[in-house]
Parts: C-alpha cells; structure tokens; sequence
C-alpha cells in the first residue's frame, strides 16, 4: 500500500524485462535483477565469498567477476544491474 498521494504502488507497476546474452545465449531477465541473479536462475554456478543474505559487504571479494561487452574492465556480477 502508498501512503503518498499521487505516487502508483509499487506492486501496480509491472516489472519490465531485458534482453541478454550469456555464454552466448540470449536470456530474458527482470530489469533491476543482478547479473548474478540472472546466471544462477538459467543454472550456471558462479562462485562468490561476499554475496549472501547474511553477509555484507557485498561486492568486495571480487570473485564473481564477469567480461561484459561494452565495458573495459571486468564487473562484478553481483552488483551490476542487467540492461539491454
């Protein structure tokens, strides 16, 4: 429920999707979900130390980092948001 007038409740703003490739197949995730998130839903195991319910900081180990084309250096995949 909002409590603030003029402002949609969340639950009534549909959740938009993005198109992605990993590993060289195109996947469709949830915009705002972890690359981390996306890889582990499509079943590929990815390692990390700092990524967890219980643990924080998160994205300081630096394990689960992933080649991302556009980029010019490697990105930590539990951390950076998927897009287009």
């Amino acid at each position: 429920m909002n409590d603030r007038p003029g402002t949609p409740d969340r639950a009534a703003i549909p959740d938009r999707t993005v198109r992605i490739r990993v590993d060289g197949a195109e996947v469709t995730a949830t915009e705002g979900d972890s690359i981390l998130d996306v890889c582990r839903s499509i079943g590929l195991d990815m390692p990390t130390l700092c990524h967890g319910p219980t643990l924080t900081p998160r994205n300081a180990c630096r394990v689960c980092m992933v080649d991302l084309d556009g980029s010019r250096t490697l990105v930590p995949a539990c951390s950076r948001r998927v897009e287009d």
